[in-house]
């Protein structure tokens, strides 16, 4: 399926305060939602307590290859990328010469 690219903003989209589980339950639903393809056909139990060690370490690796996919097929600035910041999940702004997190518009306090 070739879908077209969505632009997006920098921002916040998935609050941490949903927690780890729920939001990687919402981060791949957003992700399918834009085209993305599991290789694998995963149910998603009812809690995070239902989650195996190994379940949960797939779930990691699924959403870290995720933030990738994201990054590679949604239109936003070349200094933004999908990713966690501080517990919260989105698509995040950085400086060109160190990497660290930046407000869009402002420049890098370390650099």
């Amino acid at each position: 399926m070739n879908m077209e690219k969505e632009k997006f903003e920098v921002g916040c989209y998935f609050d941490g305060a949903f927690g780890f589980y729920n939001n990687a339950v919402r981060i791949v639903a957003f992700a399918e939602g834009l085209g993305w393809n599991s290789p694998f056909t995963f149910e998603f139990p009812d809690s995070a307590s239902d989650l195996s060690d190994d379940n949960h370490q797939w779930l990691v690796e699924t959403i870290d290859e995720i933030e990738e996919w994201l990054t590679d097929n949604t239109i936003h600035e070349e200094n933004e990328s999908w990713c966690w910041s501080d517990g919260d999940f989105g698509l995040w702004a950085h400086c060109e010469e160190c990497g660290e997190f930046i407000n869009k518009g402002e420049g890098c306090i370390i650099c």
